[in-house]
């Protein structure tokens, strides 16, 4: 009932819900998560009209009787009921007559209110129910039933009697005075009027002896619900299902490393994790514990000094072709800097323009791109939680791109200052510190 109410969004919604807690708890964004799933007041409650429908396609007639009335009848009455004029009835037919009594519109009117308080209550939209049946009605129908039924069989007691002689008439009018059957009629004594003093005394002894034991309305209510369902684990499946409607599904990291204390190398892997993943890893040279490691991570150590050395002989060889450019441009030291600060600046101005604009541009379409692909693709290629993985995975690629030309936008900003506060010293500080110079004087300099 509950997946027949979720749709492809709330459950990507959920998903990538998900995967954002759960990443920035890997990576060490965050000490914690906390998942949380539940569904809205529309969609519970159209779970509650899931439900109700699905409990309406049982037999609900069979529901009021077998689990409401049936069981009130057993507790109340014998076996058999001993009626005036020596009849019988069974506990069995009186249940039966009760049945007939109710007609199928009254009983579907029960149940659809038994169903529906059930329902509410098993989504968590009511703390609990009592869903009162009234029987008084039916009680009074069903004496008429049970009337008929023990008149008819005295009528055929009654019908099969002969005239009493002369020596047997007092014994049988004694018995009259008893209501009992007589052995035979007494002079004066037809069948008819028999047959109707007869229904006279069952009809006054039915809804004492009979239906006086049955209360005049039957309740079921949540506590008659939880003791149904106390075996076979029902009732755990209830209160799963009512803390599910009403609290929703909820994850943390503490549930987490609970599951994971019955095996500690999975929990210290999965802080070896998040530290890798948050800071790197760290080698001490002597520890035991990364022994193996020690070789491959030598290694890497001189090739990261060899890189080191190159990015400094790369500075030392730029510096070199600044000095070799102010020297071929310039004939004087203020257009010596001129020519080497211009041409930095204009080094580090393509390269902000590169890793600037032209990179937004370009990376933005292209993500722009990839998302969309995402996006097209069929539920044959990909179901929806695929396509919000592949979706999620561009946008850390894209993010990913965006830290590294960030990081070399930065150096490239500062060159450029540099370059420029030189050339604008270059150009400006003659001026400032000897202005009153003469035209002769700057082209002697000069020369």
């Amino acid at each position: 009932v509950a997946t027949g109410v979720v749709t492809p969004e709330w459950f990507a919604t959920q998903v990538e819900h998900v995967l954002d807690e759960l990443t920035a708890y890997l990576v060490g964004d965050a000490d914690g998560f906390q998942i949380l799933i539940r569904l809205d007041d529309d969609q519970i409650a159209a779970v509650a009209e899931q439900l109700t429908s699905i409990l309406h396609e049982t037999d609900a007639s069979e529901l009021v009787y077998e689990e409401l009335l049936d069981p009130t009848i057993d507790e109340n009455l014998a076996e058999a009921i001993a009626l005036p004029y020596g009849v019988e009835v069974s506990r069995e037919e009186v249940k039966a007559l009760l049945r007939e009594a109710a007609p199928p519109a009254w009983v579907r009117q029960q149940a659809d209110r038994l169903i529906g308080d059930v329902s509410a209550y098993v989504t968590g939209t009511t703390e609990g129910f009592s869903t009162v049946i009234p029987l008084t009605e039916r009680k009074e129908a069903a004496a008429e039933l049970l009337t008929t039924l023990a008149v008819a069989r005295v009528e055929q007691s009654v019908r099969g009697l002969a005239v009493c002689p002369a020596d047997g008439e007092a014994a049988a009018a004694a018995v009259l005075g008893s209501g009992r059957l007589p052995d035979c009629l007494p002079p004066g004594v037809s069948a008819d009027g028999l047959v109707e003093d007869a229904r006279s005394a069952i009809a006054e002894a039915i809804p004492s002896l009979v239906l006086g034991p049955v209360p005049d309305q039957v309740t079921y209510g949540d506590a008659d619900l939880r003791f149904d369902l106390g075996e076979g684990g029902g009732l755990d499946a209830l209160d799963d299902s009512r803390e599910l409607f009403t609290q929703g599904w909820s994850y943390s990291d503490a549930d987490l490393r609970a599951d994971l204390a019955s095996d500690p190398e999975l929990l210290d892997g999965l802080d070896r994790l998040r530290d890798f993943l948050a800071n790197g890893y760290v080698h001490t040279r002597g520890d035991p514990a990364a022994s193996e490691f020690a070789e491959g991570l030598d290694e890497a150590h001189g090739a990261a000094g060899s890189i080191r050395g190159g990015i400094v002989g790369a500075w030392l060889s730029l510096a070199v072709l600044l000095v070799v450019i102010g020297a071929l441009g310039g004939t004087s030291w203020p257009k010596r800097v001129v020519w080497a600060s211009a041409s930095l600046l204009a080094c580090a101005l393509v390269v902000l323009a590169l890793f600037g604009p032209v990179y937004e541009v370009v990376s933005g379409a292209l993500f722009d791109q990839a998302h969309e692909e995402v996006a097209g693709w069929s539920d044959e290629e990909a179901g929806p939680t695929l396509r919000l993985v592949a979706g999620k995975s561009v946008d850390v690629a894209q993010s990913v791109s965006d830290d590294f030309t960030a990081a070399v936008r930065l150096p490239g900003f500062i060159v450029a200052l540099v370059a420029l506060v030189a050339l604008l010293a270059a150009v400006l500080g003659p001026r400032i510190i000897r202005p009153d110079r003469t035209l002769q004087e700057q082209a002697l300099e000069e020369r």
